[in-house]
């Protein structure tokens, strides 16, 4: 009986041993799941944080440039490029590279032309430039605010062609 007694601790020994194991292996999966939620957690309030900044900061406002040609021989006069992608706060800079010529949007404000900007939009007119490329008076800049489709033209070209695009 005193055998049986022994054994009996024995056995209640180990069981307690098993149970005491089995609790700190749950309790170290328990720290693990709360470290890796916390580190998911942390994952998640950092991208939040990251697409907020990427919401609240502005894009850089870039300078497109488009050159105002005419040919040597006078025959062929354009815009190069004819037509430009932007975003809202971006600038174009015409460059009168040779010639005499003039950037107006199509607005009934320039020379009653139809509306072919937007509605909210702001209308331009360079006037002509007479001085090339580099000397005062050889560049025109306007600052595009709204979104959408502005259509322009050279006033002493438009009948040639001398029309752009942007979008």
């Amino acid at each position: 009986s005193q055998i049986a007694l022994v054994e009996s601790q024995v056995v209640e020994r180990k069981m307690r041993q098993r149970t005491t194991q089995s609790r700190g292996r749950a309790v170290a999966c328990a720290r693990r799941a709360w470290s890796h939620a916390a580190a998911v957690s942390a994952i998640g309030r950092l991208c939040v944080l990251l697409l907020a900044t990427l919401i609240a900061v502005p894009a850089v406002a870039r300078t497109f440039e488009v050159r105002a040609v005419m040919s040597k021989d006078g025959a062929q006069v354009y815009f190069d490029p004819s037509g430009l992608h932007i975003q809202p706060g971006d600038t174009v800079r015409w460059i009168q590279v040779n010639g005499y010529h003039s950037v107006a949007a199509y607005h009934p404000k320039n020379g009653n032309h139809e509306l072919r900007i937007p509605d909210r939009a702001q209308p331009w007119d360079s006037g002509i430039l007479l001085a090339e490329y580099r000397a005062k008076g050889s560049t025109f800049e306007h600052t595009f605010t709204a979104p959408g489709v502005y259509d322009y033209f050279c006033q002493p070209h438009e009948a040639a062609g001398m029309v752009g695009r942007i979008v």
